[in-house]
C-alpha cells in the first residue's frame, strides 16, 4: 500500500486540475491549557424570562424538639428550623408537585392551630425584616405536615382539626418575587448594569477654618477667669486687712507682706508684662518707713515706737 502524502500535499486526481481539501484542524495535544471559554448569547430578554431570573426560593423544615422542663410533652410552642440546601430545580419541582396535587397554602393555614400558625407567621416576618430591597416581596408558595403517617393531605373532614394537631412536622417553601408595580424586565436591567464610578470631585474650592476668632474667645475667656481670680485674692486679703487693731505690729506687717505677694503672683497670671508695671519689682517685699532721728535718740525705740501702737488709759490708740 502506496504510504499518504503529508498533510497540505496537493494530490494529483486524473482527469480534473482540482485539489483535495486540507483535513480539519487537529485537536490540541493533551496537557495544553485553554486560555477561556465564554458563551455569548444576544437573545432578547423578555418579560418571562427576566421575572425567573428575578425569583428565588427558600425551604424550610420545622420539626418538633424538646420542651425546656424535662417531663413536659413535645408541643409547636418549640420547633427546630432547618433551611434546606436544595437545586432551584429540585424546589420548582417540590413546588409543582405541590399545586398539582391540588395544595393550597391559604386553606392549610386556615387550618393550623395557633401555636403552628405562630411558628409559621415568625418566620415569614423574619424574612421580609432581612429584606434590602424594597422592590421585592416573599410569600409561602409550598406549605406542608406530616405526622407518624406521612404526609396529611386530608384537611376538609370533620376529624380535620385532629389530624392537624398531630403533625410533628412542617415542610415550607418561600419564594422571593418582584412586587407588582415593577416591570422585571426594567428590574432586571437595573440590577444587571453595574454602578457608575464614583466622579472626583473638580475645582473642589478648598475649605478654609478660620480660627482666629475662637482663639480670640478663649483669650478672653481665660482673660475674665484670671479677672475673676484676682479680685477673689484681692477680697480675701482686704478682709484679712479689715481685722481689728489690737493686733500685733508683727502680724500686721507679714499681712501687708502677704497681700503684696498675692497681688504680684495675680498680675503674673494676668499676663501683665514687667515693663508696663514699673512699680513692681523686688522692692515691694520691703516696707519703707519715714524715721526722723536727733542726735541722741535711740533708733530701735523709735521703730519699736512706730510698730507698737501707742494705747491711752483709755484703750484708744494715739496718733504716731
Amino acid at each position: 500500500m502506496a504510504p499518504y502524502p503529508p498533510l497540505g500535499a496537493t494530490v494529483p486526481v486524473y482527469g480534473s486540475a482540482a485539489t483535495a481539501p486540507c483535513p480539519a484542524r487537529p485537536d490540541p495535544p493533551q496537557g495544553t491549557v485553554i486560555d477561556s471559554i465564554r458563551i455569548s448569547d444576544t437573545t432578547p430578554l423578555t418579560e418571562y424570562n427576566a421575572t425567573l431570573a428575578l425569583t428565588t426560593y427558600i425551604e424550610y423544615t420545622l420539626r418538633l424538639t424538646d420542651a425546656l422542663n424535662p417531663g413536659v410533652p413535645r408541643s409547636w410552642s418549640r420547633v427546630t428550623v432547618t433551611q434546606e440546601s436544595a437545586e432551584r430545580h429540585l424546589v420548582i419541582q417540590r413546588v409543582k408537585t405541590f399545586e398539582r396535587a391540588g395544595g393550597n397554602v391559604l386553606q392549610v393555614s386556615l387550618r393550623l392551630t395557633e401555636l403552628q400558625s405562630s411558628q409559621v407567621t415568625r418566620l415569614m416576618d423574619e424574612l421580609k425584616a432581612n429584606e434590602r430591597d424594597m422592590r421585592f416581596e416573599w410569600c409561602w408558595v409550598e406549605l406542608s405536615l406530616y405526622n407518624g403517617y406521612g404526609e396529611i393531605t386530608d384537611f376538609a373532614s370533620n376529624a380535620a382539626c385532629a389530624i392537624i394537631s398531630s403533625a410533628t412536622m412542617m415542610h415550607l417553601i418561600a419564594k422571593r418575587m418582584p412586587k407588582a408595580q415593577f416591570k422585571p424586565l426594567d428590574l432586571y436591567n437595573s440590577l444587571m448594569r453595574p454602578p457608575p464610578p464614583p466622579t472626583p470631585a473638580a475645582n473642589q474650592a478648598p475649605v478654609i477654618i478660620d480660627l482666629s476668632h475662637s482663639r480670640d474667645r478663649s483669650r478672653s475667656r481665660s482673660r475674665s477667669r484670671s479677672e475673676r481670680r484676682y479680685h477673689d485674692w484681692i477680697s480675701d486679703t482686704s478682709s484679712v486687712s479689715s481685722l481689728s487693731s489690737d493686733d500685733s505690729s508683727v502680724g500686721y506687717v507679714r499681712r501687708k507682706l502677704r497681700k503684696n505677694k498675692v497681688r504680684k503672683l495675680a498680675r503674673a497670671d494676668l499676663g501683665y508684662s514687667s515693663d508696663s508695671d514699673a512699680y513692681e519689682s523686688e522692692d515691694e517685699d520691703a516696707i519703707k518707713i519715714k524715721l526722723e532721728l536727733k542726735r541722741g535718740d535711740d533708733v530701735v525705740q523709735s521703730l519699736l515706737n512706730i510698730w507698737t501702737p501707742q494705747v491711752d488709759a483709755k484703750g484708744k490708740e494715739k496718733a504716731v
